[in-house]
């Protein structure tokens, strides 16, 4: 389908879907540009000056899982984070305010409760006398990228710590720490083997207690360890506590 046929299909969706909608407020959709459309991938949500939603398309439903329906005449509260809810707001404002360009990331949290990462173009729509009427943002879920271009950057951070002049000890001690940032653990242990058995080698975060109790994967009832691990060089543990 053409851009112009793309256009022309989702303003007759429009068209049929605010007829039986006629309490909620209209966007003149002739004043949009058609590529907003063409894009099938891009979110799209157009908000008024009051940062209610008056439209969101079929790609930004697919994302949050919510319906057009359930978002029109909405703000933007429960699918922005409560934390970052005050500046995205700031940056809604600025641009109705008419300061230009304007770019953000934030997350959205869908209604499965998985989070994404969003980097959003904001731009505006204008009446015929140039006053601000509503505020577009042109979003793509950049969730996967940024998550590869860390475990990329986790990956390089070990590679120079290990080829780093350091005490075995510093460098374990290093190498949890990335993990730690990387993860969002609370503690992170190394064990390495060491006989017939994994002892921890380097820890952070645990408790003494809990070393001592764990200190040792090898069954003194069976005298063996797991058969998965019986080709380990080391294990890495991290949890949350």
């Amino acid at each position: 389908m053409t851009e112009n046929g793309v256009l022309l299909h989702y303003l007759k969706f429009l068209s049929r879907n605010r007829k039986s909608q006629p309490q909620q407020q209209q966007v003149n959709t002739q004043t949009l540009p058609p590529e907003m459309f063409s894009v099938s991938e891009a979110l799209i949500v157009i908000m008024d000056k009051e940062e209610k939603i008056v439209e969101f398309n079929a790609a930004a439903e697919r994302l949050s899982g919510y319906t057009r329906q359930e978002m029109v005449g909405k703000t933007l509260a429960g699918l922005v984070p409560q934390e970052e809810l005050g500046w995205v707001s700031e940056a809604i404002q600025e641009v109705a305010r008419d300061n230009l360009p304007y770019s953000i990331e934030n997350h959205w949290l869908a209604k499965d409760g998985s989070k994404h990462l969003i980097h959003w173009a904001i731009t505006n729509i204008k009446t015929p006398d140039g006053k601000v009427q509503y505020v577009v943002g042109t979003g793509l879920n950049i969730t996967e990228v940024t998550q590869q271009e860390r475990r990329r950057n986790l990956l390089m951070n070990i590679l120079h710590t290990l080829a780093s002049s350091h005490t075995e000890k510093d460098t374990l001690k290093a190498i949890l720490q990335q993990i730690q940032d990387y993860t969002g653990c609370d503690a992170a242990g190394i064990r390495l083997r060491k006989g017939q058995d994994f002892p921890y080698a380097e820890a952070v975060g645990f408790s003494d207690k809990f070393l001592t109790r764990e200190a040792s994967l090898w069954s003194i009832k069976t005298g063996k360890w797991p058969v998965m691990m019986t080709e380990c060089l080391y294990l890495t543990v991290c949890a949350a506590v």
